[in-house]
């Protein structure tokens, strides 16, 4: 469930009571690259309904030697995990994550996130609101902007903070002002989120602040490899299959 173990700094904000989150939208400039290392990490805004267990989110990971930018679902029971087309990003690129409630007849929200950079890229999905146990669609009422997952706090951006600026929410197609709240679930290289006004969100963190113990980071960095080796491998099989030739047809 939501807030979960690995989000480091985070803020959140809820609609008012019946409503629901009909659109939520943020900016951010991908961070500068640290040193390459098995860390992986990721800024991104997002929304869940009341049980926090479905999370939309344009995301925005570093993967140990690069950034990247794809939207993803979470859905914590029964477990399912849905990744758009992931794009290359450059340090300094300023992002545009949105969350788009598409209407009471669909039931379900566009997730995209946009690289408005010179011949930037997109990456985005529809994703179904899930139902409850008694059959009703659930309500997303709830906005978080968070940094997540655990490194060597040397393995984090080198400039030690992130402004999240532009953020807008609706409920039931009207603008709201949002009241953000912050915490933290992992205390890690003290990272922490400051409300500046209700639509900039900042978060800072220390690269030279003492980090988790090396067990619980190294183990964290075991998984984050597997991570690595299986996006390599489906970025090269879909390579493979774009520059295999057109197969004839009898």
């Amino acid at each position: 469930q939501d807030p979960a173990q690995g989000w480091l700094s985070y803020a959140t904000a809820s609609c008012p009571a019946g409503t629901r989150l009909t659109k939520f939208t943020g900016t951010w400039q991908v961070p500068q690259s640290p040193e390459p290392s098995d860390a992986f990490y990721s800024p991104w805004i997002g929304t869940d309904p009341a049980d926090n267990l479905n999370l939309l989110q344009p995301v925005n990971p570093w993967f140990g030697n690069e950034w990247a930018i794809y939207t993803e679902y979470f859905q914590w029971s029964p477990e399912n995990n849905l990744d758009s087309n992931q794009q290359g990003a450059n340090s300094g690129d300023q992002l545009v994550g949105s969350i788009v409630f598409n209407g009471e007849a669909q039931q379900s929200y566009t997730v995209s996130q946009v690289d408005t950079a010179a011949g930037g890229s997109s990456s985005q999905m529809s994703v179904p609101v899930q139902t409850d146990n008694n059959g009703n669609y659930k309500n997303y009422s709830i906005a978080y902007v968070v940094f997540e997952k655990t490194a060597y706090c040397g393995d984090y951006p080198p400039e030690e903070q992130i402004t999240f600026g532009n953020l807008t929410m609706e409920c039931n197609g009207k603008r709201i002002t949002p009241q953000w709240t912050t915490s933290f679930v992992e205390d890690c290289c003290d990272f922490r989120a400051h409300v500046v006004d209700s639509q900039t969100i900042t978060m800072t963190w220390s690269t030279s602040a003492p980090s988790l113990p090396a067990e619980k980071i190294e183990a964290q960095y075991a998984e984050n490899r597997k991570h690595f080796a299986a996006r390599k491998a489906a970025k090269s099989a879909a390579i493979h299959a774009h520059q295999l030739p057109p197969q004839r047809k009898n």
